[in-house]
């Protein structure tokens, strides 16, 4: 049986291997001309309170004919950080 932190040790490790294959989807979704957004509350924990609370999971999906449907997951502590986030969105990753 593998330990627990063996496992997390290696999911983080290959978590960081895809960041720049995660970075070029946002960037490829966020730069088309129709974007479908939607966001699912899910439970985290909340360290220091031993409770958990309510994080933000941002679904950002393209679905066109001329190519594959594609979705981007970002994860944001609350619905609050939405403006901030489209605002970075837009800087970064506006049409040229």
């Amino acid at each position: 049986m593998i330990d627990w932190s063996t496992l997390g040790d290696w999911i983080g490790r290959a978590c960081w291997w895809l960041c720049p294959l995660y970075d070029r989807m946002l960037s490829h979704v966020m730069t088309a001309d129709k974007i479908f957004a939607d966001d699912t509350g899910v439970p985290v924990l909340d360290p220091g309170r031993c409770k958990t609370k309510t994080g933000r999971f941002w679904c950002y999906a393209i679905d066109d004919l001329h190519c594959a449907a594609i979705r981007a997951f970002v994860r944001l502590k609350c619905r609050g950080g939405r403006m901030s986030l489209d605002r970075k969105i837009a800087g970064l990753y506006r049409k040229a």
